[in-house]
């Protein structure tokens, strides 16, 4: 089984892994590689539901956990390694709590072989980014892992059966144990820390620098560091030499801010708390924003009207904006229902499913809401991109574009990217909006025959007739060795008018498909300064024509 999000493998079972099957892979690369592997839509809420029952287990061992992604969480192991006598000991409890929470949920879904038990990984060791990557090494050596948490390590294998699931690192060794890791490990580990472009950027920089490994980098001086990759990449050397800034401990926390809200009625869907949620999250990012401060770690506290009270810490390194809140709010309203509908009678038909209460929210309802920033750290600024925002293209003009692509018709709403050609006209690319990789040519490819940077700015869709004299008034021709006949002097549009020619460079020959008869292409092309303005003219079938214009 295999998980697709985007026409892309996000995550895949030991038995896909075991066939080939890796994250990245496209769909149609994935069955090739296994013809009979089962193919299933990401959703999110559906992995936040189920690893509720996880989230109940380890809260009886101990409060506060952190929840960074479904399926990913943390907790500070001071106050439980006292109570249950060591870290190790610790460890020991959460994991055997954590397999026996999901040893129930893949008894309901028995889909991979029976010699591939569900992988858990439990890592003691200084900072949130260090514990998430060695608890995957610890899953791995364990046996298989469940490969959404591996996502930027290809190649990664299943593993040692014989290995043990459990790694405890002393405090001040983490970079000791991190330092053998390949820098590919920066994308593992939830990456919340960068957008995953930035990230997959720096890696491959860093590899091709010849810093393969965490270790290598961190022997770099942070000044250095800072001078050559900026803010992304001195983060990066702070997690590689185990010296994270993010600790699971409170640091500057905002107490007096927080939002509550009160339901009255109640209530009884869980789309109403989470539009209060964001309105709320709104509220508090406003007033953080007065202090120059950005959330990573909110307290979600819902009550019900029951007496009830669900509460859940998130936490998001690259700032918790409003629809993350609401988001999340949702997810956890979601497990908490799903776990309650487990624990009791329900109505005929539904089967205890808990897509069968159709969003409802917990019984009898929800009557209040709070939200309070329990973390926060100075905020550093972002570079904005056209939407006036950091990151990626909004929700809102994602969801515009999939209405316009309903009314005209798939793949007629497109974006201009750069492409790759000899023409102006080719490096002007349009692709259907959200459509991402080269469909093209590679801009970055040498392309004989192309004029020089700068590009011009304005593409002429259909190139108009012009004419191009000498000082004598003969017409400027190229010759096959690429020579013009006598240097431009004069050129005139389709009036007849006359210009004086400035300046002019060139020309750029072009001999396109010279083995096809039908097909071939034979173009000169000269740049060409008038008083007007500089161009672009290509000479084809001994007409000149204005092709394109500079800014």
């Amino acid at each position: 089984m295999a998980v697709l999000s985007g026409n892309r493998v996000v995550s895949v079972t030991p038995g896909a892994r075991l066939e080939g099957v890796r994250p990245g892979m496209r769909k149609r690369e994935a069955e090739s590689m296994c013809p009979m592997l089962e193919l299933v839509a990401a959703d999110p809420e559906r992995d936040a539901r189920a690893f509720e029952k996880v989230m109940a287990a380890l809260e009886q061992l101990a409060p506060r956990w952190e929840v960074t992604s479904p399926g990913r969480c943390s907790v500070p192991s001071r106050g439980p390694a006292r109570f249950f006598g060591g870290e190790a000991a610790v460890a020991g409890k959460v994991l055997e709590a954590v397999r026996s929470a999901i040893g129930g949920l893949a008894r309901k879904n028995p889909t991979g072989p029976a010699s591939h038990p569900p992988a858990v990984g439990v890592s003691v060791v200084d900072g949130p980014w260090a514990a998430a990557v060695l608890a995957e090494r610890a899953a791995r050596a364990a046996g298989s892992v469940p490969s959404h948490l591996l996502r930027g390590a290809p190649g990664s294998s299943t593993g040692n059966p014989g290995g043990t699931p459990i790694v405890v690192v002393p405090p001040g060794a983490a970079a000791r144990h991190l330092g053998g890791l390949p820098t590919a490990a920066l994308m593992q580990g939830g990456g919340s820390w960068g957008p995953a472009e930035d990230r997959e950027h720096l890696v491959e920089v860093l590899e091709r620098l010849g810093l393969h490994t965490l270790g290598r980098y961190a022997n770099l001086e942070p000044s250095d560091v800072l001078s050559r990759f900026g803010r992304l990449g001195l983060r990066a050397h702070d997690m590689a030499r185990g010296a994270e800034s993010s600790l699971l401990c409170p640091s500057e926390r905002p107490g007096d801010l927080e939002v509550s809200t009160v339901f009255d009625p109640p209530a009884t869907t869980v789309e109403q708390v989470a539009f209060m949620a964001r309105s709320s999250a709104v509220q508090m990012q406003a007033g953080l924003a007065e202090r120059g401060l950005v959330c990573t770690r909110v307290l979600v506290s819902v009550r019900t009207a029951g007496g009830d009270r669900i509460d859940r810490l998130w936490r998001d390194e690259g700032a918790l904006d409003p629809s993350g809140v609401a988001q999340r709010t949702r997810w956890q309203l979601e497990g908490w229902v799903t776990r309650n509908a487990a624990s009791r009678e329900c109505p005929p038909g539904t089967d205890g499913d808990p897509a069968d209460r159709d969003g409802a929210a917990p019984d009898p309802g929800v009557a209040s809401l709070l939200l309070r920033a329990d973390q926060a750290i100075p905020h550093q600024g972002d570079q904005l991109g056209l939407w006036s925002r950091p990151g990626k293209t909004p929700e809102r003009v994602e969801k515009g574009v999939a209405r316009l692509d309903a009314m005209l018709g798939p793949g007629r709403v497109t974006s201009p990217r750069l492409g790759g050609g000899r023409s102006p006209a080719e490096r002007h690319d349009k692709r259907p909006f959200g459509v991402e990789g080269p469909d093209g040519g590679e801009p970055a490819a040498p392309w004989p025959g192309a004029p020089p940077s700068p590009q011009p700015t304005l593409v002429w869709r259909d190139p108009q007739p012009l004419g191009l004299f000498d000082r004598e008034g003969a017409p400027v021709a190229v010759n096959g060795r690429g020579l013009v006949s006598a240097p431009p002097a004069v050129c005139t549009d389709l009036s007849g008018r006359p210009e004086e020619v400035l300046s002019w460079a060139g020309p750029w020959c072009i001999d396109e498909r010279w083995w096809d008869p039908l097909g071939q292409r034979r173009r000169a092309r000269i740049q060409v300064l008038l008083g007007s303005g500089a161009h672009l003219v290509t000479l084809e079938h001994g007409q000149w024509r204005l092709e394109a214009t500079y800014d």
